[in-house]
């Protein structure tokens, strides 16, 4: 399942995962959702996104939430519902802003937590998200509080100077900063 699947998720994941049984969830209908033979696509309410994820039911492999978490009106009922979608050995990948991005500078792209109008308060506290993640029979295989892949970071290094002059992000402005909190955890819970 892909929670907050627009932004050309479906193409990413079909580029690695051809065959898989896709399920999308959004709040923003698009163009490019049409159900199809191995895929399906749920538009919900903002304020019964949490409700729609539960509904779908337990039954996913791997449950994907790239930048979805900071958008939700109830983050501890869609994270809450994101977990009680995944199979034991299944996978939730999760990722977010960091705390630290309400500091970070300006950037059309956003390179700072407020850049985006429609983040809902404060960033998620990873502290909070990996609690509920382990209360809920997960074992944590990675997480990283400010994501910086050494690659992409020197590509930032590099392109900061552009990305400043020109006020937008550029490859590799996120991990240079540390913009991203990133979470892969396994149900290892008991089936029952």
């Amino acid at each position: 399942m892909d929670v907050g699947c627009a932004n050309g998720s479906l193409a990413r994941i079909r580029r690695t995962l051809p065959l898989c049984q896709y399920t999308g969830i959004d709040v923003f209908p698009d163009d490019s959702y049409v159900n199809g033979e191995n895929e399906k696509f749920i538009i919900a309410e903002p304020e019964k996104f949490d409700t729609a994820i539960a509904g779908v039911g337990r039954r996913f492999d791997a449950v994907i939430s790239r930048h979805n978490l900071e958008h939700c009106n109830d983050r501890d009922k869609t994270l809450s519902a994101m977990l009680g979608s995944v199979v034991q050995g299944g996978q939730l990948y999760l990722s977010f802003p960091s705390a630290e991005s309400v500091n970070f500078p300006k950037r059309q792209g956003t390179a700072n937590y407020h850049d985006d109008s429609t983040h809902v308060g404060s960033p998620p506290d990873f502290a909070d998200v990996t609690k509920s993640i382990l209360d809920s029979g997960f074992e944590i295989e990675f997480s990283a509080r400010n994501f910086r892949p050494m690659v992409d970071r020197v590509r930032g290094f590099l392109n900061e100077p552009r990305s400043r002059k020109q006020n937008r992000l550029m490859a590799g402005t996120w991990a240079y900063y540390g913009f991203e909190s990133i979470i892969w955890a396994r149900n290892s819970a008991s089936a029952g």
